[in-house]
């Protein structure tokens, strides 16, 4: 922290089951030449299933990576996880490692393996163990570092874009409609609606949502600047949600100024004009 400014760095993110890089390592020493509090971002979105197609390959006799293989083949790029396109490449990419102690741990919980049983044993037992462990590879020591998990980001993503919470203080749906209807207005057609950008039909959060979820947790927790490092694959990425971020903060002055003969509903969200970012991409 310096000048008032408290300030969180995040070096990069760790997708459970993969392996360590040296450009991770590199965007780790990059960020400890910065003050400010350091924190991880862990994909742990699909490792379950990950892990309950090893341990299925593995008992039809197959090597468990084939399994590993179906979860990321065509899988479109979304973060940290690329498609793998060959048996080379998921050899690459995974660390099978994590794999096996995960089975191990998993074997010795359960009498019975199924895979909503190997969801709650994962959560329970294994994730953080995985982080703990990927945090002292980085050589740093779990205990100083915050741990941002992307399950928890996208079921808070998800909460506050249900149809169900429109209507409470809360909820981000009501929102962004009346801010892409502000956009709308200015730019017709050139306007790519927010809402479009963070959620799919079918209701899922994109990564957009789940890192406007992070940055609204960031200030509750009284962060007033972010630094990210991150890997030049993830740029459109975070550039992304910046620009979503940063559209619903100009948004909200705009529907003030709208409203301001009338009672405003969203003094919730004046909270997101609060954070500012640093963004730095390593390759």
């Amino acid at each position: 922290m310096s000048n008032g400014v408290k300030t969180i760095i995040f070096i990069g993110d760790f997708t459970l089951g993969e392996k360590l890089t040296d450009l991770q390592i590199k965007i780790t020493k990059e960020a400890l030449k910065r003050k400010g509090d350091l924190a991880i971002i862990v994909n742990d979105i699909d490792f379950s299933r990950k892990l309950f197609y090893y341990y299925n390959s593995i008992l039809n006799n197959k090597d468990g990576l084939e399994g590993v293989k179906l979860q990321y083949k065509n899988k479109k790029r979304c973060g940290s996880v690329a498609c793998v396109q060959d048996y080379r490449d998921i050899k690459d990419i995974v660390d099978e490692e994590q794999y096996k102690y995960s089975l191990r741990i998993i074997k010795d919980e359960l009498d019975e393996i199924t895979y909503k049983k190997i969801k709650k044993v994962v959560r329970d037992k294994i994730c953080l163990k995985l982080v703990y462990n990927r945090i002292n590879e980085y050589g740093l020591n779990p205990r100083n570092i915050k741990i941002y998990n992307e399950k928890q980001l996208r079921n808070r993503a998800s909460e506050r874009l249900k149809g169900k919470k429109r209507g409470r203080a809360t909820s981000w749906y009501n929102f962004i409609l009346e801010v892409d209807g502000i956009y709308k207005n200015k730019l017709g057609d050139n306007w790519n609606p927010i809402m479009d950008r963070i959620i799919s039909r079918d209701g899922t959060p994109f990564c957009g949502s789940i890192l406007l979820a992070l940055y609204e947790i960031l200030i509750d927790e009284g962060y007033s600047k972010a630094i990210q490092l991150d890997e030049e694959k993830d740029r459109d990425v975070i550039l992304n949600a910046m620009g979503i971020y940063n559209a619903l903060k100009e948004g909200y002055d705009l529907l003030k100024t709208k409203n301001e003969e009338k009672e405003f509903s969203y003094e919730i969200h004046e909270k997101w004009k609060r954070l500012e970012f640093e963004n730095l991409f390593f390759k």
